[in-house]
């Protein structure tokens, strides 16, 4: 839930012209370390708590319109304890049976695994930086940087038909309260602390 179609439709449009760079895309097991040394790379990043959101929304409609996935065996169970985020979000950390069902669904519901276990390395933006980091708080700016950098300026453009794009509406949802935002906060640490740091990298390649 970090973009991660629109930016494939991108890379796809770029593939299509016939001169410019190349871009592979990879699925979401694929890490850092898999990549040869001499490799360029980027990535897409989002705040972790709004993650969280969009992945509940889009795996409790099973990715439709864009897709049909079931859920998995975990995933019903996950969505008739915790018919809502916010339900999800709060009862983390609960002493008993609720916490531990809440610990269960975070591990069975798509999209919701820790996004720093892809790079395992200790600064990767002194170590090996990546070309650019596209944020999905502000997509267009990070991507016309992007373009920028790999000399493309033919008509590509992102993808503005939210199913195009698999981008969940959950204006529907309960908002989450300030227990289920701190509760989410504890649990995605490290995961806000590498944003972080990728947004203060970011702001100082692109002021």
């Amino acid at each position: 839930k970090c973009a991660g179609t629109a930016v494939k439709d991108l890379a796809a449009q770029i593939n299509r012209l016939p001169a410019g760079p190349r871009i592979i895309p990879h699925g979401h097991a694929r890490k850092l370390a898999d990549h040869p040394a001499e490799a360029e790379y980027f990535f897409s990043a989002r705040h972790p708590v709004s993650r969280f959101v969009s992945a509940f929304s889009m795996r409790k409609r099973r990715e439709q319109p864009r897709l049909y996935r079931e859920w998995t065996a975990g995933e019903r169970d996950a969505f008739l304890r915790f018919p809502e985020a916010n339900e999800l979000a709060e009862s983390l950390f609960a002493p008993g049976p609720l916490g531990r069902e809440a610990f269960a669904a975070m591990q069975s519901i798509g999209h919701m695994s820790f996004q720093h276990l892809r790079f395992k390395v200790r600064d990767i933006f002194g170590a090996r930086p990546p070309l650019c980091v596209l944020r999905q708080e502000q997509l267009s700016h990070d991507v016309g940087h992007l373009l920028r950098l790999l000399g493309v300026d033919g008509e590509v453009s992102l993808p503005t038909d939210p199913a195009s794009a698999h981008r969940s509406d959950s204006a529907q949802s309960p908002p989450l309260s300030e227990k289920a935002i701190a509760n989410l906060t504890t649990w995605y640490a490290a995961d806000i602390e590498y944003y972080r740091r990728s947004d203060a990298w970011m702001n100082e390649q692109v002021p």
